[in-house]
C-alpha cells in the first residue's frame, strides 16, 4: 500500500462504506449548479480509495462514482496474485498453472499489464520484476504472520536463495495471436504490485473523461491522479506527506493535469530486533531496500501514473544517480527522496 500521500482535500475515514458527500453550497464557477462531490471505496486494492468530482447532480455524480467503482473492482479481481475469483482468468490464474504446456488466455488489460512490466524490468536494469512473485510471497508470508498472529521473525538466508531461481521474468510466454500467457516454468509466479494501482488510476481518470466530468481526483492508496476543467477554477492542492512524520507534510503541490505517486518504507512493515522490515524488496538482495524512507513521484499529464507508480518504487530501490537517470529518462517533472534519517532531497 503506497498510502505517504496525503491530500489536502478533507478525507473523512469514518464516513461509511461507499457513503457520498456533498457541500451545502454550490461552487461559484461559471455554472453554479456544479458542485463537488466525494466518496471513498474500501474495496478494491486493499486499500482506502477517494474519489472527488464536479458534478450538476447527485445522479450524475453516482453516475461517475459508481462507473470507477466497477471499474476497479474489475481490476482488483483481474491483478490480484492471491485469489481466485468464479469466471475470471487472473493473475493467480496464471501462476496457479505455472509449468503447464496449456496457454491461459486473460482479459487485454491483464495481457497488456504483463506486457508493460517486462519493459520495465530492461528500462530499470532487473529493479522492476513482476515474476518476483516467489520472493514476495515469502515476505507476505512472514508479515502476515507477524502482524496478524505475533509470530514475529524473518526469513533465512537459505529461504530466500531458494525463492531466487524462480524469480524469472524470461519464464513469461504469449500465444502465437498474442491474446494468451503461460509461465514456463513450474514455482514461478507473477505480481504487479509495483504497477497495479497506478494502472488502475489512469482507468479511472480515463473513464471520468469519457463520461463528461468537467473535473475530478483520484487517490488510490497514494497514486493520486487528477485533471481539472471549467468548474474547478483553482489548480488541485496535494500535499506531499512526510516519509517520518506522518502527520506532517514536506511540500504542497499545485497541479491542473497529472499524478502524484510515492513509495514508503512505513506501510506493511514490522520489527524484528528493532529493526524494520518493509514491503518493497530489492531484487538484488532479496531484502527490504535500504537507504530511503520514502519516494514521491511528481508526473505532468503526459506521463502516465502506470509509469509514476513503476518510479515510485524502482527509485526507492536504486542508488541516487540511478534513480535521478531513470526518472528524467521518463522526463517526470519533480522527485522527493527522504532519506532513513528524515532528510528531503529533490531531483537534481
Amino acid at each position: 500500500m503506497k498510502k505517504i500521500i496525503s491530500l489536502f482535500i478533507c478525507l473523512c475515514l469514518a464516513v461509511q462504506l461507499f457513503g457520498c458527500t456533498r457541500p451545502e453550497q454550490p461552487k461559484a464557477t461559471g455554472n453554479s449548479s456544479i458542485q463537488k462531490y466525494e466518496k471513498q471505496f474500501f474495496d478494491v486494492f486493499d486499500t482506502v480509495t477517494a474519489l472527488t468530482v464536479y458534478a450538476d447532480s447527485d445522479e450524475r455524480a453516482d453516475e461517475y462514482f459508481n462507473t470507477v467503482h466497477e471499474e476497479l473492482l474489475r481490476l482488483h479481481k483481474l491483478f490480484d496474485p492471491y485469489n481466485n475469483y468464479d469466471g475470471v482468468n487472473n493473475l493467480k490464474t496464471i501462476n496457479d498453472h505455472a509449468g503447464e504446456e496449456d496457454f491461459i488466455s486473460v482479459d487485454t488489460d491483464l495481457l497488456l499489464a504483463i506486457i508493460s512490466g517486462q519493459e520495465y524490468y530492461y528500462k530499470t536494469d532487473g529493479t522492476i520484476n513482476i515474476a518476483m512473485g516467489a520472493t514476495l510471497e515469502l515476505w507476505h508470508k512472514y508479515r502476515d504472520d507477524a502482524i496478524e498472529n505475533g509470530n514475529i521473525a524473518v526469513p533465512s538466508t537459505e529461504e530466500l536463495e531458494a525463492t531466487r531461481p524462480f524469480n524469472d521474468i524470461f519464464a513469461i510466454e504469449y500465444s502465437d495471436d498474442g491474446h494468451s500467457v503461460r509461465l514456463s516454468k513450474q514455482g514461478v509466479s507473477l505480481n504487479l504490485g509495483s504497477i497495479a494501482k497506478g494502472i488502475a488510476a489512469d482507468k479511472a481518470i480515463a473513464l471520468l473523461k469519457e463520461k463528461g466530468c468537467d473535473s475530478a481526483l483520484v487517490n488510490l492508496g497514494g497514486n493520486v491522479a487528477c485533471f481539472r476543467g471549467i468548474a474547478k477554477d483553482k489548480p488541485w492542492k496535494i500535499g506531499v506527506q512526510d516519509a517520518i512524520n506522518p502527520e506532517g507534510m514536506i511540500d504542497v503541490v499545485n497541479t491542473d493535469n497529472g499524478s502524484l505517486i510515492s513509495s514508503g518504507n512505513y506501510q506493511r512493515f514490522y520489527e524484528y530486533n528493532g529493526k524494520m522490515y518493509h514491503h518493497i524488496i530489492d531484487p538484488e538482495t532479496l531484502m527490504p531496500a535500504e537507504g530511503k524512507s520514502g519516494t514521491t513521484v511528481i508526473c505532468g499529464e503526459d506521463v502516465s501514473c502506470e509509469i509514476g507508480d513503476m518510479l515510485s518504487t524502482a527509485l526507492f530501490i536504486l542508488p541516487r544517480e540511478k534513480a535521478d537517470a531513470l526518472a528524467l529518462e521518463y522526463n517526470v517533472q519533480q522527485v522527493y527522496y527522504t532519506d532513513e534519517n528524515g532528510n528531503v532531497e529533490l531531483l537534481k
